[in-house]
């Protein structure tokens, strides 16, 4: 990628940095507003003004063969198997939501 060409491989803490970040784009993107991992369980919280269309649902779930379970009790919330493995959470967590984000998110 274009940071290793320039500056070398970099440490792993800027990659995971960089997951981060990326993230944190796709869940703006996609309107939710709180991540949370519980073991290998990823829970992502919809922001009450945010919650996607049916349409984007369905985009969301054709665009991944992870299973999602969705709670609707308090907010919108959608579930799904992650990693216990912090960095390989947020890949999983930015790959699956990026289905529910309205712009071409990272």
């Amino acid at each position: 990628n274009e940071l290793d060409d320039r500056f070398g491989r970099p440490p792993e803490e800027v990659g995971s940095l960089l997951d981060v970040q990326a993230l944190r784009v796709v869940c703006r993107d996609a309107g939710i507003q709180e991540v949370r991992r519980e073991g290998s369980l990823i829970i992502a919280r919809f922001a009450s003004d945010r919650s996607p269309k049916p349409s984007r649902v369905k985009q969301a779930l054709e665009a991944t063969d992870v299973a999602m379970e969705f709670d609707a009790s308090a907010g919108l919330a959608v579930r799904f198997e992650g990693s216990r493995d912090r960095r390989e959470a947020i890949r999983i967590g930015r790959k699956v939501l990026k289905g529910f984000a309205e712009s071409g998110s990272v």
